[in-house]
């Protein structure tokens, strides 16, 4: 459950970083720390590769 929280967190700081131009990514840093389950890292992954 904790690494779908930290998920979650890394969703909406891409949203909010998208929406407002700014620079969120200690959040996916964040994330990455914990994020190891085979499913969801490359969802991360795809996350820390948008463009911003």
């Amino acid at each position: 459950m904790r690494q779908l929280d930290r998920l979650d967190m890394a969703l909406q700081a891409v949203a909010y970083q998208e929406e407002h131009d700014t620079n969120l990514s200690e959040f996916l840093d964040s994330a990455a720390k914990t994020i190891d389950h085979p499913a969801l890292v490359p969802i991360l992954q795809e996350l820390a590769t948008r463009p911003t």
